[in-house]
């Protein structure tokens, strides 16, 4: 039962790592972008990757969204080069809400199967005694 305890437990992981790019990505939506991965000067997106492991569980990767920027028109802003062109982060915020929803999902399923351990766990110990 353990073992459940730490799949869920990596599920729960996998899930915060998930909410915290999407949050940060929205949040850094308007943000200069980044003219190409580990810019200092810009916000490079960051996306979820979830592998399984062969010992059971998840674990879920940052990785850079490449290309991190797009163009945009905006003649008025400080940022804007001589032509008015303004990199800005290549956020999706419908994307980062469906990520949200996922981690959300995922997370309430990492739930189910610790109470479900314990559940289990109890049980037998009350068939033991």
């Amino acid at each position: 039962m353990i073992a459940a305890f730490d799949i869920a437990l990596s599920g729960l992981a996998a899930a915060a790592r998930r909410t915290a790019n999407a949050a940060n990505n929205i949040v850094n939506v308007r943000s200069t972008g980044a003219a190409h991965p580990g810019d200092p000067t810009g916000y490079t997106p960051q996306r979820t990757a979830q592998v399984s492991l062969a010992t059971g569980g998840t674990r879920a990767l940052s990785l850079p969204l490449i290309p991190p920027s797009i163009e945009s028109f905006e003649p008025d802003s400080p940022d804007a080069g001589p032509d008015g062109i303004v990199l800005r982060p290549r956020v999706s915020l419908e994307f980062e809400i469906v990520e949200l929803g996922v981690a959300a999902r995922a997370y309430e399923a990492s739930l189910a199967v610790i109470r479900t351990a314990n559940q289990m766990s109890r049980a037998l110990l009350d068939s033991l005694s």
